[in-house]
């Protein structure tokens, strides 16, 4: 178990240096065949992870802690049990409520300066 959260860490940085090259290659218009490289390297570092991801999943599903330590265990369950679990709902559940709230802000926001302008050119200013 503690191989498998070693390794987590280690792909897991990988991918974030790899996500920083693809990101950099895309936003500053590199070769095209650096920011095909970079994305391809991505892709397969994702699936590495993901994969690592279900190996580390199965083993804290299948140990107790009596057998690799309460300490590692508890890490374990951290990383792949309740990190996966609060991603998915933020995803599911924070990023529409987010989006939602900001839409209904802006969309308030933005009748309030239509009204403004209307007012404005029938007073016959132009501010």
């Amino acid at each position: 178990l503690a191989t498998g959260v070693t390794l987590t860490g280690w792909v897991a940085l990988i991918q974030g240096v790899t996500l920083l090259t693809a990101t950099g290659a895309w936003e500053c218009k590199a070769m095209k065949s650096f920011r095909c490289c970079s994305g391809v390297t991505l892709a397969f570092v994702t699936v590495a992870l993901a994969l690592v991801w279900l190996l580390g999943f199965w083993q804290i599903m299948t140990t107790n802690p009596s057998r690799c330590g309460l300490l590692i265990w508890e890490f374990g369950n951290l990383i792949w049990l309740f990190v996966p679990i609060l991603t998915v709902l933020f995803v599911c559940c924070g990023l529409p409520c987010v989006y939602c709230h900001e839409y209904f802000h802006n969309k308030r926001i933005d009748a309030s300066l239509m009204e403004h302008h209307a007012n404005a050119k029938d007073s016959g200013s132009d501010e």
